[in-house]
């Protein structure tokens, strides 16, 4: 496999010493969907912003298609990865597909074509087609995500990372943005992403990276990593992994 991008010893803390990232290493490579999980708290949108770019680290290194990162231009970086935040915000009014559009800036006047080819791809990938000329603003938390996912989708990254892009939406949109990551996996791209539903987790991620007070307790396949002890460190919770369905099954103690 050929690795997109590659992070090894990922330290951060705050100014009064407060550990947020723990000597963290991670691999995502072409084709396959690595998906985050942890609780609330234990560092996983603050990797997902030091592996863009957003957030530096005090120590570590990473990689994107083998060179570091910290090397390569603002343009270099955004025609290989992007980056889906939790919560964008967007401030002005615009339409729908001119928000989709700012993906495509950085490239310049001379992809024109390429760009309004790719923001139409995208728009109809998230089912955001009927929905272009509409105000932003005015859309619900859920079309809005979609929207987002679509701009990151329009740049055509070769890794995508994405943060909870489920966690606004309904079961069927959940399920469609997760096969949308799954495609592209499947077309030789890489995602990272971080989830909180340990069922769509170990439904669509080919490796899982479990993280807790900042530091990877597990990594591996999702029947690897979603282990009842692995849980119940991560979760305080008591519940199994039901291999045949792909479903976390959490026990009522009560």
């Amino acid at each position: 496999m050929t690795a997109l991008l590659s992070a090894t010893g990922l330290l951060l803390q705050t100014g009064d010493g407060r550990i947020l990232l723990n000597r963290v290493s991670l691999q995502v490579n072409a084709g396959e969907i690595v998906g985050i999980i942890g609780a609330n708290g234990a560092g996983k949108s603050t990797l997902l912003k030091v592996l863009a770019g957003i957030k530096p680290a005090q120590s570590g290194r990473v990689l994107l298609m083998g060179q570091d990162a910290n090397s390569q231009s603002a343009l270099q970086r955004a025609r290989l990865q992007s980056y889906l935040e939790q919560r964008p915000v967007l401030h002005w009014p615009m339409r729908v597909q001119q928000v989709v559009a700012l993906a495509r800036l950085q490239f310049g006047d001379g992809e024109l074509a390429a760009g309004a080819n790719a923001v139409a791809q995208a728009l109809a990938a998230t089912g955001m087609g009927d929905f272009s000329q509409r105000d932003f603003q005015q859309l619900s938390e859920g079309e809005k995500l979609l929207v987002n996912l679509a701009r990151v989708l329009a740049s055509e990254p070769r890794l995508l990372l994405a943060d909870e892009p489920t966690a606004a939406l309904d079961p069927a949109h959940q399920q469609r943005v997760m096969q949308l990551l799954r495609q592209r996996a499947q077309d030789g791209k890489g995602v990272l992403v971080v989830l909180h539903d340990l069922t769509l987790a170990a439904r669509y991620c080919d490796r899982l990276l479990l993280l807790h007070e900042g530091a990877v307790i597990a990594e591996g396949s999702p029947a690897a990593v979603l282990s009842r002890a692995n849980l119940q460190r991560a979760f305080q919770i008591d519940a199994v992994l039901d291999a045949g369905n792909s479903t976390v099954i959490i026990h009522n103690n009560s």
